[in-house]
């Protein structure tokens, strides 16, 4: 018989084990019967979906460990998996690191199974196992090699300590992230969680690490910000709805487009924009592309879906421009409306959920101007046009005044289309599940704990509870010649956590019983029982974590009175039949 059980990345080995084991049964002289196999709190990590009859997968079903080898990558535990626990805790969920704000509550696992089930879609399986699920197993070593009370220190640095610091000092580059995502972003944001960590070397909770484990935490940093960063990005444009393809193919179009489509599309948007720009000074038929546009290594069919995309929109940019530059109305006016409402609509339809104060943006009257005039229903991009006059700086305070109503009147208009359909579509519910992950840590770390979880099995489990004999205590049997009386034992133990049984301090083999489900069913064969003596005699059943004994009484077959005399008159009769027969031979000779 061979038992294996492991606790955590021990349990993943006991299961990979478990099914190398199951598959080369004769390598080791057993049968699927003999092997047992018990883990606790492991992740999946087997390619082998099959599920073991022998193989038990204990989890707490509020523990995070179990999950972190995602199941849609192929890891599956090989185990009948046994849940245990009491209650599904509940956590807090998070809308997003910027918005701060609670968007609801969902059970621990129920949150397990979406977040582990989300993450993989979003990053390779190299890129998981190397920049993320290696520094973070190094942390975790640091931090179950701990005890309890320098667990609990560590845990409060990490959490209470550490955590604000590091939200204090990258909240300046979050948008960086967005909008560059590139690796001296990451390299800025692990210089500044770095300062933050020196900046509480006095800590007493830091104190739990030594240097070398502190180093191996610093050293973590800086992967995981770098894998982690384009799956922050693809949650803050794409989680909430927005189609990757279809984002792509308007704000990055090179990324997703054939050459012929790509060059139609550049062409179109240049067109539109050089004719508006070349209004009322250049020839509005003049659509020519300028040869310095293209590049040497640029293809005749890129070229040429360029310049027809350019040529269809050049006139009709110029007929808007030259409307636009001589329409009074369009600039000078102190009361700013009409600009206001133009930058208020782009800034709205950008999906930006809090209001910028364009107050702040003219506090200096030569700024005034840089932004640009376009009309704010077209989705074309425009050249810097002045959008002021002497007049207005005459009358600042009123340009502005107006100017800000006409922002916020625009910017109401623009907001439905930005969050429908923009590059920065659900800033309030962006990097959902990472915000709710970080915000429960303390939660979920806590639950993968060796003691408590054992406290858990016994307390919760009737798998693992003590057992007793329900049926065949102190029985007697009469053995008979002919037959004898099977003698059967009945427990509330499993029967697979059965390791042996002994009579009489002996081990007995497998053809001197039978065994049963219902909890445990066992038969002393008859066979075997003819090979005992009379008189009482002990049973032991050796379970994994218990041993139930008993006794049993073995009676002789005495026969009757009546029957001892008709043996002896059998015998008479014998003994008779036996000196006549040596009277004749006698005369005879």
């Amino acid at each position: 018989k061979i038992w294996i059980a492991g606790y955590s990345r021990a349990g993943t080995i006991a299961d990979l084990t478990g099914v190398y084991i199951n598959n080369n049964l004769n390598e080791f002289n057993t049968t699927a019967n003999d092997l047992y196999i018990y883990t606790f709190e492991a992740p999946a990590a087997s390619i082998d979906d099959a599920v073991y009859e022998n193989i038990y997968t204990v989890r707490c079903v509020n523990d995070l460990i179990p999950y972190v080898y995602p199941e849609v990558w192929g890891f599956h535990t090989n185990g009948k998996i046994i849940n245990i626990g009491g209650d599904k805790q509940k956590i807090s969920t998070y809308k997003g690191f910027l918005s701060q704000e609670i968007s609801g509550e969902v059970d621990v696992d129920t949150f397990l199974n979406n977040f582990f089930t989300w993450l993989p879609s979003r990053l390779s399986r190299e890129t998981y196992s190397n920049y993320i699920e290696e520094p973070v197993s190094k942390i975790l070593d640091i931090y179950f090699s701990k005890n309890d009370d320098d667990r609990a220190k560590l845990l409060k640095f990490l959490t209470e300590e550490l955590k604000p610091v590091i939200v204090e000092k990258i909240d300046v580059t979050i948008l960086d992230i967005f909008e560059r995502n590139s690796d001296s972003i990451y390299r800025n944001i692990t210089n500044r969680v770095l300062e933050g960590i020196e900046s509480l070397e006095n800590s007493e909770n830091i104190k739990v690490l030594t240097n070398e484990e502190l180093q191996t935490i610093k050293d973590a940093i800086y992967p995981m910000f770098r894998a982690l960063g384009q799956v922050i990005v693809d949650d803050y444009y794409y989680f909430d709805g927005i189609d990757y393809d279809t984002y792509y193919a308007k704000y990055y179009p090179q990324f997703v487009l054939e050459e012929a489509d790509l060059a139609y599309k550049i062409g179109k948007e240049t067109g539109f924009s050089r004719g508006y720009t070349d209004a009322d000074y250049d020839d509005p038929e003049d659509n020519t592309v300028p040869e310095w546009v293209f590049q040497d290594d640029d293809t005749e069919t890129y070229k040429e879906n360029y310049t027809r995309g350019y040529q269809e929109t050049y006139h009709d940019g110029y007929v808007l421009g030259l409307s636009h530059k001589n329409n009074p109305e369009v600039k000078g006016r102190y009361d700013g409306t009409k600009a206001g409402k133009e930058i208020g609509y782009r800034t709205g339809s950008e999906g930006k959920p809090n209001v910028p104060n364009p107050d702040d943006y003219y506090s200096d009257p030569s700024w005034i101007g840089t932004e640009t005039e376009c009309d704010y229903d077209l989705d074309e991009n425009c050249e810097t046009e002045k959008i002021y006059s002497d007049e207005d700086l005459e009358n600042l305070e009123k340009y502005k005044t107006n100017y800000y109503e006409g922002f916020n009147e625009g910017w109401s208009e623009g907001y439905p289309e930005g969050i429908s359909d923009g590059p920065n579509r659900g800033m309030e519910k962006n990097m959902y599940h990472f915000a709710t992950l970080i915000k429960n840590v303390s939660t979920l770390m806590t639950n993968h704990h060796p003691q408590e979880n054992l406290k858990l099995i016994h307390a919760y489990d009737s798998y693992y509870s003590q057992f007793d004999l329900t049926e065949g205590a102190n029985q007697t049997v009469t053995n008979d010649d002919d037959q004898t009386d099977d003698l059967v034992f009945k427990t509330s133990g499993h029967l697979e956590k059965l390791v042996k049984v002994q009579v009489d301090e002996k081990d007995l083999n497998q053809d001197d019983y039978e065994l049963k489900n219902g909890s445990t069913i066992l038969t002393l064969k008859d066979s075997f029982i003819k090979t005992l003596g009379s008189g009482t005699h002990t049973l032991k059943m050796i379970y994994i974590d218990n041993t139930i004994a008993t006794t049993f009484n073995i009676k002789k077959n005495n026969p009757e009175t009546g029957d001892n005399i008709m043996f002896y008159v059998k015998m008479l009769i014998i003994s008779t039949i036996g000196l006549i027969g040596t009277i004749l031979i006698k005369k005879e000779l």
